[in-house]
């Protein structure tokens, strides 16, 4: 599941999981990548649900593990 995050989906995710009554899962939600669009669609939500809140969280975790190490760093400037 965590590749097809890192491949399609923008991070952060956009909330923690949430429970939905209707379907009952634990669902995280991102933002689709913003990639060349010759069509100029807009960007879409992706929604992945998973079956328990467990899951949920270990997912949360890695993309935000991902995402805190795929960013650059940079040094603090000195005032």
């Amino acid at each position: 599941m965590i590749n097809y995050i890192k491949e399609y989906c923008e991070l952060p995710p956009l909330n923690r999981p949430e429970y939905d009554e209707d379907t009952e899962t634990y669902d995280l939600y991102f933002a689709e990548k913003q990639i060349y669009n010759p069509y100029n669609l807009e960007q879409e939500l992706i929604c992945i649900p998973f079956d328990t809140l467990e899951e949920a969280h270990q997912v949360l975790k890695q993309a935000l593990e991902f995402h805190e190490t795929s960013q650059p760093i940079t040094a603090a400037k000195s005032a």
